[in-house]
């Protein structure tokens, strides 16, 4: 009988269909080959997890725990006698990993996360505690075989449900997955999980079909296999499993534009931030870039961006990677109160040379939101969470509640006495003073990490120093800071020329034999880069800023204690370590060394070098006015990059999306009319066959329900509904007799029974809606058209 294997039952010509849709069901409707492609979304997913957190685990036990628990999954799915037991051995294999790996295992894997945010972030997390004498790969083992427990089930449940919802989901997700399959050191795991979720969209959204309805999936699918795996040879030959460059460069590209849309642009001058590739001339404009309120107005240099790191064509912040090495240093030195952002305050406070403190409010009118501009002798730098916070270069917006107007307290201007500082704190401690000691011992700690970070000097930077300097002479650690500090001067001032409008380097050119050889001018950037790499050179940490300057004249001319400067107050400078007392700011470009306050010692190596009443003092006697009364017509703003991969990135997926959407739609308005046309088909037919067809929509409905597909006759499924609803279960029974009697009969069936029927549907559809969800009854309605 046609009404033996459960949902067979259709009007005469659909029964061949049905027949040879069950003999071409695609292997992919197989139990066995879910089993495998969840198994790999699991392996995928896990080890890119482990190789992100850096976890050490015993990888062939989360391997095979992966293909048991996966198995497991499948069994409960295909075998519906066995739940029990397989229920009673999960709780069982569950709660004995908790018992031994739980507790430690938590710890272990939410302290890996913490260091990888920490990392990011640049933050101190403290970590939960960990058992003494704790094996831990067996404990982030165990934790792990939890955690792939749980996501079998999630996996598995979702692969074989064949939910259209959750795979278009899944499918619109793939893209993404190969932006950190670029720039992860990991990305091999990505490309795993791409193809394993590539796989499993096409198990499931073709139903197990190869018919020309699932074409397009198959198509797609194997297209984005195909990617994947072109893209894996490609970085293979690429050159040993290395990123390229073009993705390094994407990284950057994206990084930059998701720090210019967070904190916006500095609206006053075009300096590089480092990112020498596209530097032009410098242009500014007289906008306010900073209002600065003081309760006693000083000179000062105003920290904003800091390079650390050279790579030949410009700055870098630190790696955080390399930085995280450092954050127990960091919390022990931040505990005892001492920052790098506040260390020339801390040893003035600790031989007591200081004034009154300073009040001072920095108002962010157009300069970049991304820094707290601040002076080098800056008291309070512990505020918010700074404690927490790794690293030396200065506060961070996160930790004021408004980063656009901030106040802090300073010492006077201490830049200038920075060698009567260093000479006072050797007699503090020669004296035993142990205020002067406690602060030594902190920054003897912070000096190592400071000599171990701020002297890199790539190859051919350092070819190009020792064309131009002697050899540096390390026996006593490093040369004496005047002794190079005259070397720089002598170099700088007697082989370059200050000069705002130098225009670019070529791109592939090193900057500082570009600057020192080829075109023998520019600006402060480019003044400051060389002194930072030539202390470098001489074993002295240094490094480059950029930020603002308020100068003396400045000071003199404000009216009150509000000073407003604009963008001709930018500026880059060197920063070299002072041991001792700690990074000090270092004027080298032309026309500020006779503006900014220099300490005496340092004031004199430059009236030795260049007389400033001589004539070749040119650029360093500039006028006021020669900074600023520039004519409009030729202040450039600066010019827009071209653009950027992000943008291109955002683009294609915006498309994608589109398109996404769109075939949804069409999808949709496809099936609804398909719908309608059966619809109008049943009332169009003749009773007989309007009848059969209106029971097999009956049975289609039930096992949306929940009403388990079973092979024998179709009268048995009448107890099973009669659990779950006792008149709909009788009304089913007598319906199928009906049914039956209708298909087999030779009497005639009249209009009346087609009617009855529709009233059956409509009893079988409000006990489905009843059993389902508001999601499940959009699910039935507009992805699977039950009605």
């Amino acid at each position: 009988m046609t009404e033996a294997k459960g949902i067979a039952l259709t009007y005469a010509p659909a029964q061949q269909q049905n027949a040879q849709q069950q003999n071409n069901r695609s292997f992919l409707s197989s139990d066995l080959l879910l089993g495998i492609i969840a198994a790999l979304v699991l392996i995928s997913g896990g080890g890119m997890l482990i190789s992100l957190l850096d976890l050490d685990v015993y990888g062939i036990v989360l391997f095979l725990g992966a293909l048991l628990f996966t198995g497991g999954c499948v069994l409960f799915a295909s075998y519906p006698q066995y739940r029990k037991w397989i229920v009673i051995g999960a709780s069982v294999i569950f709660v004995l990993l908790f018992v031994f790996g739980g507790k430690d295992g938590f710890a272990l894997f939410f302290n890996s996360i913490k260091d990888l945010y920490g990392m990011a972030l640049s933050r101190i997390y403290l970590p939960y505690a960990v058992s003494d004498g704790c094996n831990e790969p067996l404990a982030a083992t165990l934790f792990l075989l939890m955690i792939t427990m749980v996501f079998a089930v999630i996996v598995t449940y979702m692969l074989f449900m064949k939910s259209k919802v959750i795979f278009c989901f899944v499918f619109l997700f793939l893209p993404f997955l190969l932006i950190p399959a670029a720039t992860s050191p990991h990305w091999l795991w990505y490309i795993l999980l791409v193809i394993s979720l590539t796989l499993s969209i096409c198990a499931g959204i073709s139903g197990g079909s190869v018919n020309s309805g699932a074409i397009s999936v198959w198509v797609t699918s194997t297209a984005l296999i195909g990617a994947a795996l072109v893209f894996t040879g490609l970085f293979a030959l690429g050159g040993g499993f290395e990123k390229p460059a073009l993705f390094e460069k994407w990284k950057m590209s994206i990084a930059e534009d998701f720090n210019e849309l967070r904190y916006g642009r500095d609206k006053t001058n075009n300096f590089p931030e480092g990112d020498f590739r596209e530097l032009d001339s410098f242009v500014f404009s007289d906008d306010v870039a900073l209002e600065i309120t003081m309760t006693e107005p000083e000179s000062l240099y105003l920290r904003g961006y800091v390079g650390s790191v050279y790579s030949e064509s410009g700055w870098s912040m630190m790696d955080k990677s390399a930085l995280y090495d450092y954050s127990n240093l960091f919390y022990s030195l931040h505990q005892n109160g001492f920052y790098g952002t506040s260390q020339i305050s801390s040893a003035a406070l600790a031989v007591g040379m200081v004034g009154d403190p300073i009040t001072v409010t920095v108002k962010n009118i157009n300069a970049k939101r991304e820094y707290i501009y601040t002076p080098y002798e800056l008291i309070d730098a512990e505020s918010g969470n700074s404690p927490y916070r790794i690293g030396d270069v200065a506060p961070k917006t996160a930790d004021y509640d408004d980063p656009a107007v901030v106040t802090y307290t300073m010492l006077p201007n201490q830049v200038r006495d920075a060698g009567k500082l260093a000479e006072a704190l050797g007699n503090e401690v020669k004296g035993g003073d142990e205020t002067v000691l406690a602060y030594l011992e902190n920054e003897t700690a912070y000096r190592e990490f400071v000599y171990a970070s701020y002297l890199e000097l790539p190859e051919k930077t350092k070819t190009v120093l020792e064309s131009h300097f002697d050899a540096p002479d390390f026996s006593d650690g490093h040369e004496s800071y005047d002794d190079v500090i005259q070397k720089i001067y002598d170099v700088l001032l007697a082989e370059t020329t200050y000069n705002e409008e130098c225009g670019k380097i070529p791109p592939d050119a090193e900057f500082l034999q570009y600057f020192l050889e080829n075109s023998t001018e520019g600006y402060s950037v480019h003044y400051a880069t060389a002194a930072a790499l030539i202390f470098r050179y001489y074993g002295i940490p240094a490094r480059y800023v950029e930020g603002y300057v308020v100068t003396p004249e400045d000071v003199s001319a404000a009216a009150g204690n509000t000073i407003a400067i604009d963008g001709g107050n930018a500026h880059a400078w060197v920063e070299y370590y002072r041991d001792g007392v700690g990074w000090i700011p270092l004027e080298t470009t032309p026309p500020y060394l006779f503006i900014m306050e220099q300490p005496d010692e340092i004031q004199s190596l430059v009236s030795d070098t260049l007389d400033p009443n001589s004539s070749q003092s040119g650029m360093v006697q500039m006028e006021e006015d020669n900074f600023e009364d520039i004519e409009e017509d030729e202040k450039e703003p600066p010019k827009e990059s071209s653009t950027s991969p992000w943008l291109i990135v955002s683009a294609v997926f915006a498309g994608i999306l589109l398109l996404l959407v769109a075939a949804v739609i069409v999808l949709i308005l496809r099936r609804r009319k398909a719908l309608a046309q059966r619809e109008q088909m049943i009332c169009d037919a003749e009773p007989r066959l309007a009848v059969d067809l209106l029971f097999c929509h009956c049975l289609e409905l039930l096992f949306a329900a929940g009403i388990e597909k079973q092979n024998g006759s179709l009268d048995q499924y009448a107890p099973i509904i009669r659990k779950e609803n006792r008149d709909l279960g009788i009304h089913y029974a007598m319906f199928c007799d009906l049914h039956r009697e209708t298909r087999f009969s030779d009497h005639p069936v009249l209009e009346d029974r087609k009617k009855v029927f529709y009233l059956f549907r409509n009893e079988v559809e409000s006990f489905v809606r009843s059993r389902t969800g508001v999601i499940k009854q959009l699910i039935h309605k507009y992805i699977y058209h039950l009605y």
